[in-house]
């Protein structure tokens, strides 16, 4: 792997608590990659895969994939679906410019977040209403993700884009239901299945819950357990077990023996 120009990059000393150490573990490797990545703004690592982190890092897709899990689970960052990428919500982040920093992306508090992005069109996948993360360097839109191949695909067998047949259905579809469909069609390894009862899954689900049921497959190794009826199973058990929007991401133990249907 071909050096790259060194530089610093800043960590609040609060991360030296014990508690932290304790928490981190292996996985504060993959946390300082995330933050040498960070945008500053707003504390979003654009256009994210794990195998870009892994080839750049030179460890393992499958170790960097437990070590992002495991940074989820413990509530330091969020993930979110993106244009063959995912976007990394570090939470509780400062910006490092800034003498008094307001903390972003505080879990449970919606006006610190910005929107998720699609870092290919620019389209807003979902929205915090109240935020107040409004940057130029957010509005540019001038994050690029990684495209497929030399280690910079996406995190698994996902499209690399939208039929027009697709595109088209979800254009007919509620703002809720366009995300969680356009989210799927992204990272799946299946062409995205009948859209006409898809607004009353959203209804009756959430968008949430079932943008956290694709995350989940998306976390799948076996193209055969990344289809739409795993990520509905997935967000079954995660409604049966009381999770909710603003919890750290869902155990992945609670998926190891979850059938594909």
């Amino acid at each position: 792997m071909a050096d790259k120009q060194r530089t610093w990059m800043k960590i609040h000393s609060g991360i030296n608590d014990p508690k932290h150490r304790e928490a981190l573990g292996v996985r504060v490797w993959l946390f300082f990659y995330l933050i040498d990545h960070v945008e500053w703004d707003t504390g979003v690592v654009w256009g994210y895969t794990d195998g870009k982190a892994a080839a750049e890092m030179e460890v393992p897709e499958s170790t960097i994939r437990k070590w992002r899990r495991g940074l989820q689970e413990s509530g330091y960052i969020t993930r979110k679906p993106g244009f063959q990428c995912s976007n990394i919500y570090i939470h509780k982040w400062r910006n490092p410019r800034l003498v008094e920093p307001p903390q972003l992306n505080v879990p449970g508090d919606e006006s610190t977040w910005c929107p998720n992005l699609d870092t290919h069109s620019g389209t807003v996948l979902d929205t915090h209403p109240a935020s107040k993360v409004d940057t130029p360097t957010y509005r540019s839109q001038s994050h690029t993700p990684p495209q497929a191949g030399g280690g910079g695909g996406s995190t698994g067998s996902g499209h690399h884009g939208l039929s027009e047949e697709t595109v088209a259905k979800i254009a007919n579809l509620s703002p809720a239901a366009a995300t969680v469909a356009k989210a799927f069609a992204l990272t799946a390894a299946e062409d995205f299945p009948e859209l006409d009862e898809l607004e009353r899954i959203v209804r009756k689900y959430g968008a949430p819950l079932l943008l956290e049921g694709i995350n989940v497959m998306d976390d799948q190794a076996d193209p055969g357990r990344r289809t739409w009826a795993f990520a509905l199973g997935a967000a079954r058990r995660l409604k049966a077990q009381g999770w909710q929007p603003n919890d750290n991401a869902a155990p992945a133990s609670m998926f190891a023996n979850q059938t594909v249907v």
